[in-house]
């Protein structure tokens, strides 16, 4: 379906992108509702064109206002290939027309058939831009940027959430790659620099945050074959054939949680990348039959403080495949505890005839209790199997997002807080977590087998270092 107009391909340039803070126009002043939600409705595929029936730009429009006045939501996304072929000014003044009767503030970004009428990358936003309901930004040379929207707290002025809106090309640009285009490199350096801003004004503990573009990345046939949540897949994954390492951004800086995408028009599906929704939009424009419907879009409802989100396919007369995306790492800033007269160590006791590892301090046979000054290895005891408790406290020496790994020669579970860190063989285990400074409770199971030896180390990362390290002696601590 995607492939009809290879041969219009035009010399296009990714549009630059800066990293000057956004300017936004005062209808993008959004915060949460009192009840603490923030709802979204994503447009994606209309293909409206000059060329269509004037019945088939009906259809698309009428399903588009019914979604809005069913829904009301806070902000629509449209998420490319919005008005494509020819006719590019008249028709956008149809969808503006329907858009403003609502008074919803909208965005846009491209998909690789927007620029297909001969219309500049300069003249291409004034034909939507200077709507007052429209809150995308120019760049100082006027082209379409990127942005960054922040939702404001329900209660507090602070940012609560993160929309980045990000143009994922139209096709390569690169001589040897003939295909779609994808979020270059400039694009993922502007992400990360805005992310680590946010960061650093929310005490370091990354802002909830989710993105939207066209082009699915090359990650999303690798979710789908992870395991599907919900929704249809009707046509094998489409992106570009480079990986720019968007995907890989959003993982390291631990704040975008939902990916919103469109462009394979019979995939609508929601899975799993790690800790991010791969999410397809629903198509809208009219066509023959197909795998998916051509009568609703999806609806995404944030909720203030939670990284996940509420997602759903509304259809002109239902709701259908209503999930809940629960990231899988609960990322609330975990407060430190409060105690006093700390000395440095952590206190080991040994167990033998050891069973089930979290079990053993009820179950197993209770051996030598002594202080060591890290978690450490486990020396051969003789036949059997045996274990070890080791618990204290870590102190965290700064708030923000750590993260932390175990590595083990055999079975084993930290918990920091309550925060569990687990391995059931060998390999190493890691797993970002929001601690404040100051003490933090720490207690590690270790169970080995047939007597043989066991060891076990940890490590950690603060959002500011690219490399793991081991934990030095003088973080841990027991009463």
């Amino acid at each position: 379906m995607k492939r009809l107009f290879a041969i219009m391909i035009a010399a296009s340039v990714l549009f630059s992108c800066t990293s000057a803070p956004q300017k936004q126009h005062a209808a993008a002043s959004f915060k949460f509702r009192p009840d603490g939600t923030f709802k979204i409705v994503q447009i994606t595929d209309t293909h409206i064109s000059r060329g269509n029936a004037e019945e088939e730009t009906a259809f698309v429009l009428n399903r588009i206002g019914s979604v809005i006045d069913a829904e009301k939501p806070d902000l629509i996304v449209f998420t490319g290939d919005n008005i494509t072929s020819c006719g590019t000014r008249d028709m956008w003044d149809k969808v503006l027309s329907m858009i403003d009767s609502r008074g919803i503030p909208f965005a846009c970004a491209y998909g690789n058939h927007d620029r297909e009428e001969q219309l500049s990358d300069l003249d291409l936003p004034q034909c939507f831009v200077n709507d007052p309901l429209c809150i995308n930004t120019l760049t100082e040379d006027g082209y379409l940027d990127d942005m960054a929207l922040t939702v404001a707290s329900s209660t507090e002025g602070k940012t609560a959430a993160v929309l980045y809106i990000m143009d994922s090309g139209d096709y390569s640009q690169v001589a040897t790659h003939w295909d779609y285009g994808w979020i270059s490199h400039d694009q993922v350096h502007w992400y990360v620099e805005q992310s680590r801003a946010f960061a650093r004004a929310n005490a370091n503990i990354p802002v909830p945050s989710y993105a939207f573009f066209h082009i699915p990345t090359n990650e999303f046939y690798e979710a789908y074959t992870e395991g599907l949540i919900c929704g249809s897949r009707g046509e094998p994954e489409c992106p570009g054939e480079l990986n720019s390492g968007i995907m890989a951004a959003f993982e390291e800086n631990g704040d975008v949680h939902g990916i919103f995408v469109g462009h394979d028009h019979e995939n609508d599906y929601v899975a799993r990348i790690g800790g991010i929704a791969a999410v397809y939009g629903r198509c809208c424009f009219k066509r023959g039959e197909g795998h998916v419907p051509a009568d609703g879009t999806r609806v995404i409802e944030l909720k203030e403080g939670d990284y996940g989100f509420r997602t759903w396919i509304r259809e002109v007369d239902s709701v259908v495949d209503d999930i809940h995306f629960d990231v899988p790492v609960d990322f609330r800033l975990r407060p430190a505890t409060k105690v006093s007269g700390l000395k440095p160590g952590l206190v080991r006791t040994m167990y033998s005839e050891v069973q089930e590892m979290r079990d053993m301090e009820t179950t197993a046979k209770k051996g030598v209790t002594e202080v060591v000054p890290t978690p450490r290895m486990i020396d051969r005891m003789g036949e059997g199997d045996y274990g070890a408790v080791q618990e204290g406290y870590i102190y965290i020496p700064e708030t923000g997002a750590w993260s932390l790994h175990s590595s083990m020669n055999d079975e084993g579970i930290v918990v920091i807080d309550d925060v569990e860190i687990s391995k059931r063989d060998y390999g190493r285990v890691q797993i970002k977590v929001n601690l404040e400074k100051g003490y933090h409770p720490i207690k590690l199971y270790m169970k080995t087998y047939n007597g043989r030896g066991c060891w076990c180390k940890l490590g950690w990362r603060d959002q500011y270092h690219t490399r793991h390290h081991e934990i030095p002696a003088e973080y841990f601590f027991h009463k």
